[in-house]
């Protein structure tokens, strides 16, 4: 079937967000470290994909889809940009467990207690209209009937809610604050008629494909694909080695899946590559070292393995795979070395929360990996507690813990604002419980986890975030 949402890449995603933020190519191209050239060309692929002619309706796209939302202080605003005419640049590529078997799970911490929040400063872009605003606001009403106009008689714009009952997501030691954010909707699906846990999950042509795991006989190498369209299951060619703790992360359409743990507790260092067109698997170069339980994510052309367990020890390492030239290359170690952590790309840059230490013990620390730079730094915002065995997943502006050993409610960390954020009331409606398999298709997440009332069975549940834009407007003026 015909895939009929827009499937973007993470630089298009990026460059959308600064787009709908109002910067021109020329800002665009400095705060990213390419050419107005090439800015230009994925601008111009970007309108192509969501179906717009120009930078006021592709605000709009990135509102409705999550890709920003608007800030009630500093609402977001398109700018118009004459150089977004045709341009021969070429644009750069485009994309987007403890010890071995044998070992009893590691012990873990107590999550901290509360501490008081630091307000962070920010910096208003100074090319923000009201005008326009109302513009986009209208629009907006008329399109998805989500704006709610709030009037407002020389008064400050309203400011973020406190959430009056104490939550996980209030007790942590980072700089930003906890505030309210706008409620997710989550769906149950059709679930999968098996039990598919630490498995690998992505989507590519409009399709979800689980790969691997294990369930209640041990570890399996069977391949599922989730048709969104038809909420149907279909089972695919079995994955070559059966291996659980691992992740999928997609270059040029097809699914790599390095390393993983064996059933018999050994790593494997082979990457297997799955074509979803073809429904065949094939081999590329090994991995530089075993590794399971690690951070995966595709970025710019290629893969970044992160971390993870080598059979005796939990590491620090980063490891890039290069498609083109099927090599494996180290890059810059982390700051701390850990396993079954949650990793995601966000902003240009590669966020790794949580994990298991050295020490068998749940981390709370994160960090930041520049791919440009090849540096590390720590994340000044740590997690709200010590959290091991969850998922993360990039969905608008937000950082969402999916799941876990130590908590089992989502946290949201807003990555533009350096903030720790909670939705009220708004859990999943089945427990995510410990590594569930996280995918996400544009402004949808998708989440399978073992289904906590059948050994034999997942459970598939969609969550979407509905934005509300607030509109202040002066009633004197």
């Amino acid at each position: 079937m015909t895939d009929t949402t827009p499937q973007l890449s993470e630089r298009e995603r990026e460059i959308l967000a600064y787009v709908a933020n109002g910067s021109t190519n020329q800002q665009i191209a400095n705060d990213l470290g390419i050419s107005v050239n090439t800015v230009k060309v994925h601008v111009r692929n970007i309108f192509g994909k969501i179906g717009v002619a120009s930078r006021a309706e592709a605000t709009l796209y990135a509102v409705r889809t999550g890709v920003v939302s608007v800030d009630i202080a500093q609402p977001a605003v398109a700018v118009a940009d004459v150089e977004d005419s045709p341009s021969n640049g070429a644009a750069e590529p485009a994309e987007a467990t403890p010890a071995p078997a044998s070992t009893a799970p590691p012990a873990h911490p107590t999550p901290p207690s509360a501490a008081a929040p630091v307000t962070p400063s920010v910096s208003p872009r100074s090319n923000r209209s009201w005008v326009w605003l109302a513009v986009a606001g209208i629009a907006l009403l008329v399109t998805i009937g989500l704006v709610v106009f709030a009037t407002q008689s020389n008064s400050p714009p309203v400011a973020p809610v406190q959430p009056s009952v104490p939550t996980v997501a209030q007790g942590g030691s980072g700089s930003g604050p906890v505030v309210a954010a706008p409620r997710p909707q989550w769906q149950q699906l059709k679930p999968l008629g098996a039990e598919q846990r630490a498995a690998a999950a992505s989507i590519t042509g409009g399709m979800m494909y689980v790969l691997g795991g294990a369930n209640a006989a041990g570890v399996t190498n069977a391949v599922w694909q989730y048709n969104p369209e038809s909420d149907t299951w279909r089972a695919q060619a079995n994955k070559p080695t059966a291996v659980q703790h691992v992740h999928g992360a997609v270059l040029n359409g097809k699914i790599h899946v390095p390393g993983g743990e064996r059933a018999d507790g050994s790593v494997s260092d082979v990457l297997e590559i799955f074509d979803p067109v073809q429904n065949t698997w094939s081999t590329a170069a090994s991995l530089p070292a075993p590794r399971s339980g690690y951070g995966l994510v595709a970025f710019e052309g290629k893969l970044y393995l992160i971390g993870g367990w080598d059979g005796s020890a939990v590491t620090d390492t980063t490891f890039v795979y290069d498609p083109d030239r099927d090599t494996w290359s180290a890059a810059a170690p982390m700051t701390t070395a850990r396993a079954y952590m949650g990793v995601a790309v966000a902003d240009g840059q590669i966020f790794v929360f949580g994990g298991v230490g050295a020490d068998g013990q749940a981390l709370g620390q994160g960090e930041i990996y520049d791919p440009t730079r090849e540096v590390w730094r720590a994340m000044a915002s740590p997690l709200p507690t010590a959290l091991s065995y969850f998922e993360l997943a990039a969905l608008g502006e937000y950082l969402i813990v999916l799941g876990g050993r130590e908590v089992n409610s989502p946290l949201y960390f807003n990555f533009r604002r350096d903030s720790w954020e909670i939705y009220q009331e708004n859990d999943p409606l089945v427990p995510l419980g410990e590594q569930p398999a996280v995918a996400v298709r544009d402004n949808l997440l998708y989440v399978l986890s073992a289904d906590p009332n059948a050994s034999d069975s997942s459970t598939l549940q969609q969550m979407r975030v509905i934005y509300t834009m607030v509109l202040p407007f002066n009633s004197d003026k």
